[in-house]
């Protein structure tokens, strides 16, 4: 549910939508087409993906119970919320992974340990995640959606109008 509504409703497409709308049909700022993965933009715009599932559709959990449910699957909903609210804890590790890979120069070793410490995750997951984290193209990439989120979320408050706000102004982190 999550990873839907990140990149769907509420998430990177609504926010492209507004901006095509608004800005470059609207205003005539062809410029706003563009997405510079490596920009300051990058944080806010995972913000906003991070955050306006959440202003749609809550955790998503009740969503989730209901169309599997149809599908004849059992989902507790309340179990679901209770793991999301566990791992937006854990939501730094892999960014921290990826600053000890490639900013501090640390070993896999290193980075298998502080995983194993930090991610609760079973030894498998851990091995993935750091692994992920060596082969990723862009780890730097990784702070953006924790550090957006916390910057979008703080600046919304809940209200569904400031989202929609943010989704078309010209603002840096």
């Amino acid at each position: 549910v999550h990873l839907t509504s990140h990149e769907i409703y509420g998430g990177h497409h609504t926010h492209r939508a507004w901006i095509e709308t608004e800005l470059v049909r609207g205003r005539g700022e062809a410029d706003r087409t563009l997405d510079l993965l490596y920009a300051p933009e990058a944080v806010i715009s995972e913000g906003i993906a991070e955050t306006g599932p959440y202003l749609v559709a809550g955790d998503g959990q009740e969503l989730a119970a209901a169309v599997l449910g149809r599908l004849g699957f059992e989902y507790d909903a309340e179990v679901g919320a209770r793991v999301i609210e566990a791992r937006e804890l854990t939501r730094p590790v892999a960014a921290n992974i990826a600053m000890l890979l490639h900013g501090r120069g640390g070993s896999r070793e290193e980075a298998l340990e502080y995983a194993t410490a930090w991610s609760l995750q079973p030894p498998e997951r851990v091995e993935k995640l750091v692994d992920s984290q060596l082969r990723s193209g862009s780890p730097v990439y990784q702070h953006t959606y924790w550090q957006g989120r916390e910057l979008v979320a703080g600046h919304v408050g809940g209200d569904p109008a400031r989202l929609r706000e943010l989704m078309t102004a010209r603002v840096r982190p």
